[in-house]
């Protein structure tokens, strides 16, 4: 059993003028030594200004009040049950206010025991775990690359026009005014190790490729978890990119 659990989140605006997305951590045994659970939730606003702001904070709220007050004994079945909630609020909410009709959110939920990590997610924010030197994306991204990269393998689409394609990462689930059309949901507890490190970011993390992610979290001289999150987000920020959109950084050290 791990017996303490170190998370933090950090989030940047980046060039964009507002910021989309929202995040949460809840530990539902905080203060009791001999138990450290953790349930953490991130989502990335699409809709405008109001309108994407408005579907991750609905979404992650939702998400955490299901899921803590769930009575569902299965991780994998509450963590599906409280997304469909907050799938199901975003609706409400779009119902009551028909000019937020256009609004939506990515996702993912994520849940560590003494069993391991379980997860769900939509749309195209990550979820790594970095152990023993190697960065591990862990769930599915679900934009219209992976249609353009299976079409290639298939012989139906050239690579370089799946490479370049304007709309390789155009979003192809998300919670939005309907059911996802794709939903990642693990199938089974993932055991941690100590050393492990969990990683989940909005799209906004995508400046940096896995190499130079993997390098930094190879030589990161810290076992703090705010630390870490601040120094992936500095990575983000240097480069000044004019077109750098919301990021979000979440770290857990198992």
């Amino acid at each position: 059993m791990i017996a303490e659990w170190q998370y933090a989140g950090r989030e940047i605006q980046g060039a964009r003028e507002y910021q989309e997305d929202y995040y949460a951590f809840f530990d539902p045994f905080e203060g009791q030594k001999k138990r450290h659970d953790l349930v953490a939730a991130l989502a990335d606003g699409m809709g405008g200004y109001y309108g994407g702001a408005q579907a991750a904070q609905i979404a992650v709220n939702a998400f955490m009040e299901q899921f803590v007050h769930s009575t569902v004994s299965s991780i994998k079945y509450r963590l599906q049950e409280s997304m469909e909630y907050a799938n199901q609020r975003i609706q409400d909410a779009i119902k009551v206010n028909p000019q937020l009709a256009e609004m939506g959110c990515t996702f993912i939920g994520f849940y560590i025991t003494y069993a391991g990590l379980e997860w769900i997610s939509v749309g195209d924010s990550m979820l790594y775990l970095f152990r023993r030197g190697v960065l591990k994306r862990l769930n599915a991204e679900h934009t219209m690359a992976r249609l353009f990269d299976e079409r290639v393998r298939q012989g139906e689409m050239a690579a370089d026009d799946a490479k370049r394609h304007p709309d390789r990462r155009m979003l192809s689930s998300a919670l939005t005014a309907e059911p996802p059309a794709l939903v990642d949901l693990s199938l089974a507890p993932l055991p941690l190790f100590p050393d492990d490190i969990i990683i989940a970011a909005s799209d906004g993390l995508k400046t940096l490729s896995d190499k130079k992610m993997a390098h930094a979290l190879q030589y990161a001289k810290t076992q703090n978890a705010a630390e870490l999150a601040e120094h992936l987000i500095d990575m983000v920020e240097h480069p000044k990119n004019p077109i750098q959109d919301n990021t979000t950084v979440l770290t857990v050290y198992a």
